[in-house]
């Protein structure tokens, strides 16, 4: 009666273990990460007997975690790169709905100031359409100027990020390594503890959606964790620190650096391969600083543009123009690691040839070498001072040695610094200084086809006559002419004296004479105003006009977000696949637990059946005995 009493014992104890499993299944079918567990059975050894061997029941193997290794690293594998798309396109949006703002944007200020100067044009002498022209030229200088700001601040709020994420994948990682020291101290004891490795999975997710990495299970349980580039975050029960720090290289960005042991390894986009990590630094170092340079690039532009046609006229009180605009300057910062001591001082020679990049300057021993980090391209100076894309770069003091390198903000930094120069509005240099006449008693048809002229020339306001001598030569005399005899006459060729350029068209004939004379009333003259006007439809950013240049802007973001979604998209329906079939293989199906509970509670019965009827027997036995 014995044996059959301790089947069903065996049996019960069975039962009630596959009920504990399944209602632990159960009421964890929400917990984040945990993985479907079963009881494994197996028959208990058989004793023999002249007749064969008769069973002794069931025991309890294992609980057995229900883990698919292949499936689990792909849902790994796909959290980093939806982590990463998911966050440049969350920050790219931003990104477009600030640049690409149609009520309040750069171009619709860029636009206003036209119109203004437009309405300038028909009235120059009314007070009221100058001060709307200085008003509306402080409102684009504002707007340029609030644009950087905020692209500022998102790149702050980048930074704030990376720290956050810092700290928390230190933490993570520093977690995994203590779970490691206790599932291999369960697995010495030979218990699996399912719980612990579910715990670990959570966080290595955790990690995964941050930066890419790899996953090497270790005999003994422990897992070893490697990033993108190789560097061990998790070994064993020793964790690597994630932190940030002002870069090296560049004063102004932070740098997220890994530290192992006395080894600290600085951490780029491709170091961290993707995550959300990659996925911000992408954005700050490309997306985010290819807006900025071509902000400032244009913001360059415009107010270059328009102070030196400024400088070309006069204002409503006769005196040459000023600058209307002021625009940041250019900030050389040296490497944290430079030796030589050395200091580059960077000036802007052309607005217009500015390009939409900042740069990086080293010194190799035999030459200079300067990065464009817009694109990478690089370029060898074998010497300084030089002038190139607009730019002028100085060593001051010192000299650079073999590895020193200094990061260039130059376009970065010209909206950040953009305002209206002039107070006044009587400081709207709206005329020339000096305007042609023909003389009234010409006989040829020699006429005026464009004429320009530019105040900072002391003699620009000075009187001068060409007078033709055959209609094919002419004199010139005036002050600061020289007056020079004899000069050959083309009907279309510039003729330039003084700061003034003027082209002639028609045949004159000997006597002819063209008189250029101080603008009488230069308040009231609006030839210097056309030109501004006229400045929109000119090539003045690097080869584009401004309405192009702002339009490229806008395409690059807007393709650069476009794209960005549709990976971010794509990166998300792959994960959501991964995880459903991880949960189809790993995860808890409530009706398919329910369906198990009721069979287990039937094999429960069932196993009482058995104690029951051993019971019964043995009763009867005795009963049996007694009689």
């Amino acid at each position: 009666m014995n044996g059959l009493i301790g089947i069903g014992q065996s049996g019960l104890a069975a039962a009630y273990a596959q009920l504990q499993v399944t209602g632990q299944n159960i009421a964890n079918a929400s917990t984040a990460g945990y993985v479907r567990q079963s009881t494994v059975l197996e028959s208990a050894t058989a004793r023999y007997t002249g007749a064969g061997w008769l069973g002794r029941g069931v025991n309890v193997a294992e609980i057995q975690r229900n883990y698919d290794t292949f499936l689990g690293q792909q849902v790994t594998r796909n959290q980093s790169l939806a982590g990463g798309d998911a966050v440049r396109a969350e920050m790219l949006g931003q990104l477009d709905r600030l640049i690409g703002d149609t009520e309040n944007g750069l171009g619709v200020a860029m636009d206003d100031f036209r119109a203004a100067l437009a309405d300038v044009v028909n009235q120059p002498d009314d007070p009221g359409t100058r001060q709307a022209a200085v008003s509306r030229a402080r409102a684009m200088a504002s707007q340029f100027r609030g644009t950087a700001e905020q692209l500022e601040q998102i790149g702050n709020a980048v930074d704030l990020r990376l720290i956050d994420g810092a700290g928390k994948l230190s933490d993570d990682l520093g977690r995994i390594a203590d779970l490691n020291r206790q599932i291999v101290a369960n697995n010495q004891a030979g218990r699996q503890p399912s719980d612990l490795l579910d715990q670990r999975d959570v966080l290595i997710d955790s990690v995964a959606r941050r930066m890419q990495l790899s996953r090497h299970d270790q005999p003994d349980g422990s897992v070893t964790l490697l990033s993108a580039s190789g560097a061990a975050l998790v070994l064993g029960t020793q964790a690597a620190k994630v932190s940030t720090r002002q870069d090296p290289q560049d004063a102004s960005k932070l740098q997220v650096t890994i530290d192992i042991g006395p080894s600290r390894i600085g951490m780029n986009a491709a170091a961290f391969g993707s995550g959300e990590m990659a996925g911000l630094l992408r954005f700050r170092d490309e997306d985010l600083a290819a807006a900025q340079g071509r902000v400032g690039q244009l913001a360059a532009a415009v107010a270059g543009a328009y102070n030196d046609v400024q400088r070309q006229g006069l204002d409503a009180n006769g005196n040459p123009g000023e600058d209307l605009f002021s625009i940041g300057a250019p900030v050389a910062m040296p490497a944290a690691t430079n030796v030589g001591g050395a200091t580059l001082e960077v000036t802007v020679l052309d607005p217009a040839q500015l390009e939409g990049a900042d740069y990086r300057l080293r010194f190799n021993g035999s030459a200079y070498e300067l990065e464009n980090l817009a694109d990478g391209t690089v370029q060898e100076l074998p010497a300084l001072p030089a002038q190139l894309r607009g730019l002028q770069l100085v060593v001051t003091f010192g000299a650079m040695t073999i590895g020193d390198s200094f990061t260039i903000r130059s376009a970065s930094q010209m909206a950040l610094g953009m305002d209206v120069a002039m107070s006044d509005w009587r400081g709207l240099a709206t005329g020339y200084p000096a305007a042609v006449e023909m003389a009234p008693g010409n006989t040829g048809s020699v006429s005026l086809a464009g004429f320009t002229a530019a105040a900072g020339d002391p003699n620009a306001a000075e009187p001068v006559a060409i007078e033709f001598t055959s209609p094919t030569t002419f004199n010139v005399t005036g002050a600061g002419t020289g007056n020079p005899t004899g000069l050959t006459y083309t009907p279309g060729q510039p003729i330039s004296y003084n700061g003034w350029t003027l082209t002639l068209q028609g045949t004159p004939v000997a006597g002819d004479v063209v008189n250029l004379a101080p603008t009488a009333n230069p308040a009231s003259d609006n030839r210097n105003v056309r030109a501004m006007v006229g400045l929109a439809d000119q090539p003045m950013v690097n080869g584009a006009n401004f309405s192009t240049a702002f339009a490229s802007l806008l395409s690059d973001v807007g393709t650069r977000t476009a794209r960005s979604n549709a990976t971010a998209d794509g990166s998300a329906a792959l994960l959501r696949n991964a995880e459903n079939s991880f949960s189809n293989a790993s995860g808890v199906n409530l009706d398919d637990e329910a369906a198990r509970l009721l069979q287990y509670q039937q094999a429960y019965r069932a196993a009482a059946q058995v104690i029951a009827t051993a019971t019964a027997m043995f009763d009867t036995v005795l009963s049996m005995v007694r009689s």
